[in-house]
This record gives C-alpha cells, sequence and structure tokens, in this order.
C-alpha cells in the first residue's frame, strides 16, 4: 500500500549516483516522512534546483528507512534515474499515477476494499435472486393455512364466499329427500303408468295383453309340441286383454319323416353310428409301412386301404439325371451329381468356410461398424471388415484373434474435445516398431488398415491421416 504524509521535506547528505539504491537526508528529517513495513513503499521527488529553477527531477519509490536512510527504486513513472549532488531536494510530493490510482479507486463500486456481509451487518443473508428467495419456517407456517386457488379444501364455515359466486347462484340449499320435482321431471313421469292401476290377473289398465294358455292334460309343457299327424288347428287372437284357449290338448309322436333342410340324411346315417367306429389306442405310425412313390389315386367310395405300389402308387419320373437318385439317398455326393450347371472342379460346398478358386466378384460391399468408442472398444470380424469409430474417451482397443490372411480397416474420428488417446493391442506391429501419432483435432479422423500374414500378429499401416 502508497503511504503518504504532508508537507514532508528534506536535502541529500550527501551526493548519489544514477544507479545508487540508498540515500541518506539531513539528520532528524527522516521523522517527517511515513515508514514502510511489509509492502509499504511512498514515493518521493529527487530535484536540482539552479538560480531557483528547478532543472531536474527524478521520483523513486521508497520501501524502507531506517530514520533518515531510505532504501529506494529508481526511475518511477517515466523518470530516468540520475547522478544528484549534496543538498539536492527530497520531497514527498503527489504524482501523476498516485492521483490516477486514486481516482479509479473512488470510481471502482465493486467492493474494492473486500467488505465482507459480516462487516456490514448481513451476515445471515444469502445472496438470492428474488426468484429463487426459499421459503422461510415462518412463510411456509403462514402459507400452511392458506387453501390453493386450484381445488381447494376448505373446512368449517367459509365466510364472503356466496353460492353465486361458484357458479350455483340457481341452486336452492334443499336436502335431496326434500327437492322438488321439476318441469322436466313432471312431464316424464306423467307418461307412466301407475303401479297400484293393475288389474286381477296382473295386466295394466288400458293395455291389451296376449295370454297364451298352452299345457296339456297333465298341466305340464312335456308333450305339447310334438309334431303329430293331425288335422290343423285354429288359433283365435283376441283384440284386448283375455286368454287364448286351445280345443284340446296335443298329444301324440314324431311318426313322420323331415323333409327340407332339416331332413336327415339316411343315406350316409349308418356309417356314423357307434357300432360302426372301432376303438384304437394309438393314432400314431400306421402299422403297415406305404409303398415307396408317389400317390397316383385314390376310390372314391367304400373303406380306405393301404396303397399298393405300381397300383395307387408309382414311382417318380421326369426329374432330371441323378435327382432321383439324391432323393432316394440325400447325400453331398449325389447332390453335387444332380447339379448341372456347376463349373468348378470340385463338389458342391456348403460349409461356412468355403474355399472357392479363382472367383470374380463384382459390385461386392463390405460390412461396416459405426461406433462409439467409450474408454474400451472390441472389434469383431464376425459382420464387418470396415469399422468407423468416434473416440468419445481415451480407448483401449482389443483386436480380434489373428488369422493370417484376414485385414480390416479403421477410420478412426476424434469427437467434438479431441485429444483422445488411443492403446493399441501387443499383438499389432509397426513400422520400426514404434506407433504412429494419431489426428489429435476435435473432430479430424484417420485412416489405418490391420492385415495378418503370420496368424499370430496384426500388421498396421495409416493410410492417411487428418481428414
Amino acid at each position: 500500500m502508497q503511504l503518504f504524509t504532508n508537507n514532508a521535506s528534506s536535502r541529500l547528505v550527501a551526493g548519489i549516483s544514477n544507479v545508487s539504491l540508498s540515500m541518506q537526508i539531513a539528520a532528524g528529517d527522516g521523522m517527517k516522512f511515513p515508514n514502510p513495513t511489509g509492502g509499504d513503499f511512498f514515493l518521493v521527488t529527487l530535484s536540482k534546483i539552479s538560480s531557483g529553477i528547478e532543472t531536474a527531477v527524478e521520483i523513486v519509490k521508497v520501501t524502507a528507512r531506517a530514520t533518515d536512510v531510505f532504501t529506494i527504486v529508481r526511475a518511477q513513472e517515466g523518470t530516468t534515474a540520475i547522478a544528484f549532488l549534496e543538498a539536492d531536494w527530497v520531497q514527498l510530493r503527489m504524482t501523476a499515477a498516485s492521483a490516477t490510482a486514486a481516482e479509479a479507486h473512488y470510481a471502482n463500486v465493486s467492493n474494492p476494499h473486500a467488505v465482507t456481509k459480516a462487516q456490514v451487518g448481513l451476515s445471515n443473508v444469502d445472496n438470492t435472486s428474488d426468484t429463487a428467495k426459499p421459503v422461510s419456517t415462518a412463510q411456509a407456517t403462514a402459507l400452511a393455512l392458506k387453501a390453493p386457488l386450484a381445488s381447494p379444501t376448505f373446512t368449517g364455515t367459509v365466510a364472503g364466499i356466496t353460492a353465486a359466486m361458484v357458479g350455483l347462484g340457481s341452486v336452492d340449499n334443499t336436502a335431496d329427500t326434500a327437492k322438488p320435482v321439476s318441469t322436466a321431471q313432471a312431464t316424464a313421469i306423467a307418461l307412466k303408468q301407475d303401479s297400484s292401476a293393475k288389474d286381477a290377473s296382473g295386466g295394466f289398465a288400458g293395455l291389451t295383453l296376449f295370454k297364451l294358455n298352452l299345457k296339456n292334460a297333465a298341466n305340464t309343457f312335456t308333450n305339447f309340441f310334438t309334431n303329430a299327424t293331425t288335422a290343423a288347428r285354429t288359433w283365435t287372437l283376441p283384440d284386448k286383454d283375455g286368454t287364448v284357449a286351445m280345443t284340446s290338448d296335443i298329444t301324440g309322436t314324431n311318426s313322420g319323416t323331415n323333409t327340407g333342410d332339416n331332413a336327415v340324411n339316411t343315406t350316409y346315417a349308418s356309417d356314423y353310428r357307434a357300432a360302426n367306429f372301432v376303438a384304437r389306442t394309438n393314432y400314431g405310425e400306421p402299422t403297415t409301412a406305404l409303398a415307396t412313390g408317389l400317390l397316383k389315386n385314390t376310390t372314391t367310395t367304400g373303406a380306405h386301404t393301404i396303397a399298393v405300389a405300381g397300383t395307387d402308387y408309382v414311382a417318380p419320373s421326369g426329374l432330371g439325371t441323378g435327382v432321383a437318385t439324391f432323393l432316394a439317398t440325400p447325400s453331398s455326393s449325389n447332390l453335387a451329381a444332380a447339379i448341372t450347371d456347376e463349373t468348378g472342379s470340385g463338389s458342391a460346398v456348403f460349409g461356412t468356410s468355403p474355399t472357392i478358386a479363382t472367383p470374380t466378384i463384382n459390385g461386392y460391399t463390405e460390412g461396416i461398424v459405426t461406433a462409439n468408442s467409450s474408454t474400451t472398444y472390441t472389434f469383431s470380424l464376425a459382420s464387418a471388415t470396415c469399422f468407423a469409430i468416434t473416440l468419445t474417451g481415451n480407448c483401449t482397443y482389443t483386436f480380434p484373434t489373428a488369422v493370417a490372411g484376414k485385414s480390416f480397416t479403421l477410420y478412426q474420428i476424434q469427437d467434438a474435445t479431441g485429444s483422445r488417446t488411443v492403446t493399441w493391442p501387443g499383438t499389432v506391429k509397426w513400422p520400426a516398431a514404434t506407433a504412429p501419432t494419431i489426428t489429435s483435432t476435435a473432430s479430424k479422423a484417420d485412416k489405418l488398415t490391420f492385415t495378418c500374414f503370420d496368424g499370430t500378429n496384426w500388421v498396421g499401416s495409416v493410410a492417411g491421416s487428418n481428414y
């Protein structure tokens, strides 16, 4: 901190050179000046005066004072270090830098002295915006006594609220048992029959009922609807409340023949009687082997029997050279003999890893996997040989088991952060036994290829960088 005193002035008791770092003033004058400690200091101006005119000045910084001896730092505030003579003036003046610093300090409203909230009596106050202020205990207690605007629940009698305020101005406070009948309700009720108006037979006055007294001599309905071959009966239905009575009971049995849609198919009736079904305990494989060959024909009537070779079945024909042999004995060699357009010299191969000599393949597409690496990533050649991997962390790679003749391509991309690193497997061999320096720039990529020649190691190379 810069220190000040008023009207401090003295003279040098001995001259100093332009590189001197201490000076002594007149005896006893040291007390006029501040006494800096720690990092404190004060500024003095050294001046030469000739014929009453100040001819040269230098501002120095005094960092310590021992009575009348000053420790100084030369050439402050743009002045030049020069030599001074005995009796030249030493004065504590206000300098431009001091005034500027003071003015800046006065204009600084952002707490330049680091005043704390405790120093101004606000130690318990948080610097929280109004919209983020918490609810105090007292406020929470007061709010608990209030009802929410949406779906409030009240207890006791609520004063100041009328039925009209809640949209019920036309409703009377009447118990359900005392509610009057509305006009609409009265109109609906007037269209109903009074239940007390039933007559002795259980009907309602003014209604025409048709009552059918259907029974036989035994007062039961057991034989009422039997189909007897009797003359047609006539039913008389009154046009008002009354009973329909028949002249006699219906008796007899169904001795006629049904016709029409419900007729019994007597032609096949006996075929489905229980006596014609033979109980069996095994409905699996037939007990008699079928004859070799394809089904030729079946009978349309009577019971079916086991087909006879050469009669109901015939051997297949017209299937091409070797096909019948393959169908009889389905082996790989018989299938190869049945294939007529094979151009290779070997047998047909259906394994998962065939060896194909000198093939011509056009327009093929390699499988590709696009993925993020995280901190570990394992490559698999089961479904792809091209990999576009975005490094989203410092990643350790695991390569597939090296198999001679296999290869794959890696397009390695830095994510938006960049500077991701890679740890390569020990099975990778690099030129000069030195792994390449991968591109670290965010969103840039490198292309690398890996090929196995010896069944043990992957030979790696950089095909391109900084894509």
